[in-house]
């Protein structure tokens, strides 16, 4: 009996612990400084032209170009101090703020020890409403990265073979839901009438 009871202890302990081993394993692997990395499907859809934007928005697209070097490691994108994403090449992120000033700031992940630098490429950018502005992450000398602002012929066109990153979710506070002012009900109501609505002169003879 004795042997019995405890062969039925070391069962249910063996499938406790084999069933919080699974539990883990679809849990996102967090990095340093609370910053989540790339677990499971990492990439979603390829990129499409984004819509317009309403003008008391501003979108901004950070995305990261095959580069000429075969560098497959992550660079994290930092919004205002705040952890965004991190990009493989050939991905990119889109998120939309209030128009004013932005500092985006970029920084590399080490492959050695999987911490990211405290000091990387900062950029300070104006957005406007209604617009949006198109950042590259390029590679420059000695592994480092920097911003470079594309304007949106170029950016379209490298954008074509990229898919957006989505593994990870952003901490940025600012960010705001991207809006269409062509469904957005606030956006349509500014909108003055039709001329086509105004009674024709033959009418009013």
């Amino acid at each position: 009996m004795l042997f019995t009871t405890v062969l039925k202890k070391l069962i249910a302990r063996s499938i406790v612990l084999i069933m919080l081993g699974m539990a883990w394993q679809g849990f996102s692997v967090a990095a340093p400084n609370n910053e989540p990395e790339i677990t499971g499907q990492a990439l979603g859809e390829v990129f499409n032209a984004p819509v317009a934007v309403l003008a008391s928005q501003a979108r901004l697209i950070v995305y990261r170009p095959q580069g000429v070097t075969a560098d497959t490691g992550l660079v994290r994108v930092y919004i205002n101090g705040s952890y965004h994403t991190s990009l493989m090449p050939t991905s990119y992120s889109l998120l939309c703020l209030a128009p004013g000033p932005v500092k985006v700031d970029v920084r590399q992940v080490r492959r050695n020890t999987g911490k990211s630098d405290q000091a990387g490429a900062n950029t300070e950018i104006q957005l406007d409403g209604g617009k949006t502005v198109y950042l590259s992450v390029k590679n420059l000398e000695g592994a480092r990265y920097g911003l470079e602002s594309v304007d949106s012929a170029m950016a379209t066109e490298e954008l074509k073979t990229t898919r957006e990153q989505i593994h990870a979710l952003s901490r940025v506070v600012a960010a705001q839901e991207c809006k269409d002012p062509a469904v957005d009900p606030a956006a349509k109501a500014k909108t003055p009438p039709s001329s086509a609505a105004a009674p024709s002169a033959d009418r009013q003879q």
